[in-house]
């Protein structure tokens, strides 16, 4: 599983997620 790929999609499906 690619740490960065994950990192990635996750910031970019989520603008206001958890991560922004």
């Amino acid at each position: 599983m690619e740490s960065w790929v994950v990192k990635i999609i996750t910031r970019t499906t989520s603008t206001s997620g958890p991560q922004a």
